[in-house]
């Protein structure tokens, strides 16, 4: 009596991931090959341009006061001080890797406390071109 060995042959699963299979793709009939990315004008890739355009609004309000209290006076009596309002609103545009704009405002208002100094209001708005070399 001989005693024989059985053998098993594993079967190996079918490869899950896509495109790393060893067979040669055929290609379908009316099926258009997918072109290489072209480079854009500003020498970047033409497919990695940017165009991010970015709001921002700060607001500010302060209040700063000094008050002399006295004991012959009822009511405390500011000494120095200001209200300030800032507003400042700025729009920030990529249009493309090198150049980008900035459009912006300062609004700032000052008011006195006292007498000793008058308002003061101050606007300031301006555009920034920058083009960048590498």
């Amino acid at each position: 009596m001989q005693h024989q060995k059985s053998q098993r042959r594993m079967r190996m699963p079918p490869n899950p991931v896509k495109g790393t299979s060893s067979k040669k793709s055929k290609k379908k009939k009316g099926e258009t090959p997918t072109p290489a990315p072209t480079t854009g004008p500003g020498g970047g890739s033409g497919n990695s341009q940017v165009h991010d355009l970015n709001i921002k609004f700060d607001f500010e309000y302060r209040d700063d006061v000094t008050k002399v209290h006295s004991v012959q006076r009822p009511q405390a009596q500011p000494s120095r001080g200001t209200t300030t309002w800032s507003i400042n609103p700025s729009v920030d545009y990529q249009l493309n890797r090198r150049l980008a704009l900035r459009l912006f405002v300062d609004y700032r208002k000052t008011i006195p406390k006292t007498s000793q100094s008058f308002p003061i209001t101050s606007v300031s708005s301006g555009v920034t071109v920058q083009f960048k070399l590498n």
